[in-house]
């Protein structure tokens, strides 16, 4: 997968039909968190190929951006090794 950047600069990656994105350049009156945070931004494709408004998640400290992705795995590994 190769780094892409949408119109604000901000860095994603399309992954089939979903686009990841790090919300890094948002215009602080957009800003709905209201302390700058890195936001992690989940959309899907449409068939007709426009995206659909997406959920964002805040990654306002690293132990918070580790959490997520470790409920992330933890989510996807279920899928793999179910539990008994």
């Amino acid at each position: 997968m190769t780094v892409q950047f949408d119109s604000n600069s901000n860095p994603y990656f399309d992954h089939e039909n979903v686009r990841l994105t790090l919300i890094v350049n948002r215009d602080p009156e957009k800003d709905w968190q209201g302390d700058g945070a890195i936001y992690f931004r989940i959309q899907a494709y449409q068939q007709n190929g426009r995206l659909l408004p997406g959920a964002e998640f805040p990654l306002s400290t690293p132990e918070a951006a580790v959490g997520f992705l470790v409920k992330t795995s933890e989510l996807i590994s279920r899928c793999f090794f179910p539990q008994g």
